[in-house]
């Protein structure tokens, strides 16, 4: 069984995952790579607005919601993202040390930005990457911020970091 990377926690009734075209590699689509989209992987909005995974930290970005059942990430090469609404989220998706643990600046309250991080599924390889969060005090200024800590549960590797979304994305460090 997968592991779980991402999981809405949200009381909201009305979180709306529209589809964006993707703008990478087809072979990340289909989950045929080592480092294949991750769900909880934040993607950035290129200026054709379509979603990527992209190296600046600078642009708005969004997280990838693969919803049961969806058949359009493969067939239309469409991309479900929570663009809208505030929600919140258990991620494992999130900057590491070198022993696979959450960053030390991580904290209930703290504003957390984009950036390149382990992928959870081997948190220890640094070779797999994908785009999670990263603490803002770890965040270059202009990067924008897409949300804060309200929640770290577990421990370890196996530790989960809830964080608020949306309606903050236009705000930079």
């Amino acid at each position: 069984m997968a592991k779980q990377t991402f999981e809405l926690v949200s009381p909201f009734l009305s979180i709306y995952a529209p589809s964006r075209t993707w703008g990478g590699a087809n072979n990340l689509l289909l989950g045929q790579t080592v480092n294949h989209l991750v769900p909880g992987e934040f993607l950035s909005l290129t200026s054709s607005y379509s979603v990527e995974r992209g190296s600046s930290d600078q642009v708005p970005s969004f997280a990838f919601f693969s919803e049961p059942g969806r058949g359009d990430l493969v067939t239309g090469g469409k991309i479900p993202v929570l663009q809208f609404g505030p929600y919140e989220a258990d991620t494992s998706v999130y900057l590491r040390d070198a022993n696979g643990e959450p960053h030390a600046d991580f904290g209930v309250g703290v504003a957390v930005a984009v950036t390149d991080v382990q992928n959870p599924s081997d948190p220890t390889n640094v070779a797999v990457p994908c785009r999670g969060i990263q603490p803002v005090t770890q965040a270059a200024q202009g990067d924008y911020i897409v949300g804060y800590v309200s929640r770290i549960t577990g421990s370890g590797v196996n530790q989960k970091i809830r964080i608020i979304c949306g309606g903050i994305g236009s705000q930079k460090a």
